[in-house]
């Protein structure tokens, strides 16, 4: 059965609003915590800006080494311990299907 009613026009909203509706109000402790944020981020630029471009470049190099060297260590340390509570398993022989009572006896 197929109705007539009116079918109400939709508006599109544009793909990319230029402003994001903020919540009411703020706790002035969510405030602070907004401020204090800003103020690190752009006190990170400030000392960024003090060095030149080639110790930036070589710094985050190396910075990405140091975290490729960790990450190898702890996986290697993690295989490790793996293989040895494979190892450590202890595998059932032919007596270990005796029954506790009549171990315990």
């Amino acid at each position: 059965m197929v109705t007539k009613a009116p079918v109400p026009e939709t508006t599109k909203a544009p793909a990319h609003p230029k402003t994001v509706e903020a919540p009411a109000e703020f706790s002035p402790l969510d405030e602070f915590i907004e401020h204090q944020r800003r103020a690190v981020d752009e006190a990170g630029k400030a000392l960024l800006s003090l060095l030149p471009e080639g110790v930036q470049t070589h710094s985050e190099a190396a910075i990405k080494e140091s975290v490729e060297g960790y990450r190898k260590l702890v996986n290697s340390t993690l295989d490790d311990v793996i293989e040895r509570l494979k190892n450590a398993k202890i595998e059932p022989t032919k007596h270990s299907s005796v029954k506790r009572s009549e171990t315990s006896k």
